[in-house]
């Protein structure tokens, strides 16, 4: 590690390792303290980055309270295993996933390592997936992205890679890639993961419209459930609430979240087609309060030019509009650390969603509501500002203190004290329109 054991008193590792809570559904440190997964999608980091990128690119991202950063260590979304990081150097020898190319001094590996201690000294983790699912299936015609890995040798690779990594406590494996073949190989990988690993905990990233729970639920290696609810239109990916209400429901319990929902400044539907617009910060906002309030442990941001570190050179983009130094500051990076001190700002551990805090029909489209409650609070979600009714009494407490939080500024409109029984209509602030949500949020004064 890069840093003195003076500067790592304040981190979250410092509360011990990640542990999945005693109900199963959320994350919490050894000692008890929670946490709650607020990630940043940069799968490019190993590739694209020089150094001082990555000091910029990190730093960016602990200001703005990210706690988790989802990188690939050999990734293949755009290119294939010949095209050398920003130092020039491969990940592999000869494409051999059994000989990763460590020379002394300065290899791609030791980037990677850098990389990661530069994440710990800013107070982050990393979810590091080993491989992107290009290297498992096979997409596109140049040799360098062809089927490389096979249940072998990505077992040899996987307890490599392990016994590297498992003594930086800022690791958090994630097997998978945007990849929906390959199970022997993924089972492999995660097998050899948790074999050579035992202190780290291990998720799974799927394709896209799909949770890693129908394919690998069941595997001893799987921690974390992981959705990517992804980038197109309509209900099986834009309302994905319904992902976190399936993984939420299962047995045995596992904690889950939105590993991948529709990123910030890219073109919608499947075909990514600009014609159709483009995904905004209303839109990131709103699946990220409609996951957690379903019960996700967590959630993670995404934004369309930091996640491939896209400069206006690059002939890959996927019609970014702006490169990615700019792009770190679009309105939705911002607003992401709302929710994570609006979650924190109550008990986490033994929340649960409850829809029938919501009095009738949750609504449908981006007028669904979204209830969830814990010990002495209680809150709901709206995506428009519409109207609602709730079912008052959920909570302890004759009265309760109701206010409006506000997903995009994070700030308080305090409401009042309300008779704690029956229904009451609530009204937010402002007309109803897309964009303007608002968090309604119950306190019994009797939890404090």
């Amino acid at each position: 590690m890069n840093e003195s054991p003076s500067s790592q008193q304040n981190v979250p590792w410092s509360n011990g390792p990640l542990r999945v809570t005693p109900d199963g559904h959320g994350l919490m440190h050894k000692n008890g303290a929670p946490f709650f997964w607020l990630g940043d999608t940069a799968w490019e980091l190993f590739r694209r980055l020089t150094r001082e990128e990555v000091n910029t690119y990190l730093a960016n991202r602990a200001g703005k309270g990210f706690n988790v950063i989802q990188a690939c260590a050999i990734m293949g979304y755009s290119v294939g295993l010949d095209t050398p990081n920003a130092e020039g150097n491969l990940p592999l020898v000869d494409r051999d996933p059994t000989r990763p190319d460590v020379r002394a001094g300065n290899d791609f590996w030791d980037f990677v390592d850098f990389a990661i201690d530069t994440a710990a000294a800013n107070g982050l983790y990393v979810a590091l997936l080993p491989v992107w699912g290009t290297y498992i299936t096979g997409w596109g015609d140049a040799p360098d992205r062809q089927k490389s890995f096979d249940p072998e040798n990505i077992r040899v690779y996987g307890t490599w890679i392990a016994e590297r990594y498992r003594d930086r406590p800022n690791i958090i494996w994630v097997n998978g890639g945007d990849c929906k073949e390959g199970f022997e190989e993924w089972c492999a990988l995660g097998a050899a993961l948790r074999s050579a690993d035992s202190a780290h905990l291990i998720a799974y990233h799927p394709a896209g419209c799909r949770t890693s729970s129908t394919q690998y639920h069941e595997q001893d290696w799987l921690d974390i459930n992981m959705c990517q609810s992804g980038h197109s239109l309509g209900r099986t990916s834009d309302e994905n609430h319904h992902f976190i209400d399936t993984d939420y429901a299962l047995e045995p319990v596992k904690p889950c979240l939105d590993a991948e929902p529709c990123y910030e400044g890219l073109p919608k539907g499947i075909q990514l087609k600009p014609a159709l617009g483009y995904w905004r910060d209303p839109d990131v906002r709103r699946r990220a309060y409609w996951a957690v309030f379903a019960g996700a442990c967590g959630h993670t941001y995404g934004n369309n030019s930091v996640h491939l570190f896209y400069g206006p050179d690059d002939e890959f983009n996927q019609d970014a509009e702006i490169d990615w130094p700019e792009a770190m500051d679009a309105p939705g990076a911002f607003q992401m650390v709302h929710l994570k001190n609006l979650m924190l700002s109550r008990p986490l551990l033994g929340r649960v969603p409850d829809q029938s805090i919501i009095d009738g029909e949750p609504g449908a489209g981006y007028e669904h509501l979204r209830a969830t409650r814990g010990d002495g609070f209680a809150m709901v979600y709206t995506a428009t500002g519409r109207s609602f009714g709730v079912q008052m009494g959920k909570i302890a407490g004759d009265q309760v203190t109701a206010q409006w939080y506000s997903p995009r500024t994070g700030e308080n409109t305090p409401i009042g004290e309300c008779k704690n029984s029956g229904v009451k209509t609530f009204d937010p602030p402002g007309e109803e329109a897309y964009g303007n949500d608002w968090v309604l949020v119950l306190d019994s004064p009797q939890a404090g």
